[in-house]
């Protein structure tokens, strides 16, 4: 912690992206967790798209070693070729949940819901994850 990520996105039928990542977290106090994620992502053609993001998430375990819950949300600031500076701006929030049926797998799900006119109605993302 704090950890840098570098991935690029290769796509068949559509332009590729890089995307940069700031990684924090940690926890803040017994049960509690934090964590935020700056990101810079680049679409490599066709508009050029890039989206400047926030994500920042609260937590709590409400079963140790199985269960917690919590509170997102989601700032993105998106622009394109030919228009740089004039940004879309995102605003999402919703809940967070992550779950361990077992202690090396895990179940994770955030549904967000747009709150102002530019965001998305909703982003749900859902994560099965193998812990080795």
């Amino acid at each position: 912690n704090p950890t840098l990520y570098l991935e690029w996105i290769g796509n068949d039928r559509a332009p590729d992206h890089v995307e940069g990542k700031l990684l924090m977290g940690g926890g803040i106090g017994t049960g509690w967790h934090w964590g935020t994620n700056l990101v810079f992502e680049h679409e490599m053609g066709r508009e050029q798209e890039n989206s400047q993001e926030v994500t920042a998430g609260v937590s709590r375990t409400v079963l140790d070693q199985q269960a917690s819950l919590g509170a997102e949300a989601k700032f993105a600031f998106v622009d394109v070729r030919g228009h740089r500076g004039d940004f879309t701006r995102e605003i999402l929030l919703g809940p967070s949940l992550q779950y361990y049926p077992l202690p090396w797998l895990h179940l994770d799900a955030v549904p967000l819901f747009g709150v102002n006119h530019e965001s998305p109605k909703a982003q749900v993302t859902l994560i099965l994850g193998w812990e080795f």
